[in-house]
């Protein structure tokens, strides 16, 4: 229990290192002109390919190393929690009594909670598993 509660936190460290990521790269691309959705959608691929880096590197010290199996894998299993994340986003962009960098921030904090926790279990069940399963 205490060894998965240590790699939860480092998922979480990860995590907020990828976070910080999606949202530098949502707000440059805001900034030089794309519309706020477009410019999310890029910002969570490259936050997912952070996250893929540094989640073989510091949070799964299990894994046997990058290929393009394992990215196709982070990926596929990483989709639905990216769609979640995204479709949240929206959502309060939508509802959001705020607007501009308030609206996007409150946005990418919330979908980002609340879509960390499947991305917890899909990555450490189909992508970073765990030797001797």
């Amino acid at each position: 229990m205490k060894k998965r509660l240590f790699e939860f936190f480092r998922f979480c460290v990860s995590g907020l290192i990828a976070f910080c990521v999606d949202t530098g790269v949502m707000e440059l691309m805001v900034h030089l002109g794309l519309s706020v959705l477009v410019a999310r959608c890029i910002s969570l691929l490259v936050a997912l390919h952070v996250a893929f880096v540094l989640h073989g590197k510091f949070t799964y010290n299990n894994h046997t190393g990058y290929t393009i199996r394992r990215w196709l894998n982070f990926l596929g299993s990483n989709l639905l929690g990216a769609l979640l994340n995204y479709l949240i986003f929206i959502t309060i962009l939508w509802l959001s009594p705020f607007s501009g960098f308030r609206a996007r921030l409150l946005g990418i904090v919330t979908a980002t909670s609340v879509s960390m926790f499947y991305n917890y279990w899909a990555n450490r069940r189909f992508v970073f598993i765990a030797k001797g399963k």
